[in-house]
């Protein structure tokens, strides 16, 4: 495999996402994100192209806009549009949702077990 190219660390994240690109309307997820850019995940396959202009929207940031850099079923990359907004944004989600890399702390008692651990949906 060759080298990573990437320039900016990517941050994991599952936040609903609307998408929208050309004609199409898709519901999906943004699966990470980075300064430059995230991944998108789709509920059905698309046509959705490198070169084309999206829009994704989520609950949590706002409207984020940019360009496809590349896909494959289901998923493709977005290189974000360069704005302070867009800044802003990928601030506000590196605040809200990315833990600090700071040791955890040691635990004083055994970890629970699975069957008593609180399920979250992500719908």
């Amino acid at each position: 495999m060759g080298a990573e190219k990437r320039k900016a660390v990517r941050h994991r994240a599952c936040l609903r996402a609307d998408i929208q690109a050309r004609c199409l309307f898709l519901g999906g997820y943004i699966l990470d994100m980075s300064d430059g850019g995230m991944r998108v995940s789709t509920d059905s396959v698309a046509e959705i192209w490198a070169g084309d202009r999206v829009e994704v929207r989520c609950r949590e940031l706002g409207l984020l806009t940019g360009t496809v850099r590349w896909r494959s079923p289901g998923e493709f990359g977005v290189l974000f549009d360069e704005s302070t907004n867009t800044a802003a944004k990928v601030q506000h989600f590196k605040k809200l949702f990315v833990a600090p890399c700071s040791p955890a702390p040691a635990r004083s008692s055994p970890r629970p077990q699975a069957s008593h651990q609180a399920m979250v949906s992500l719908r």
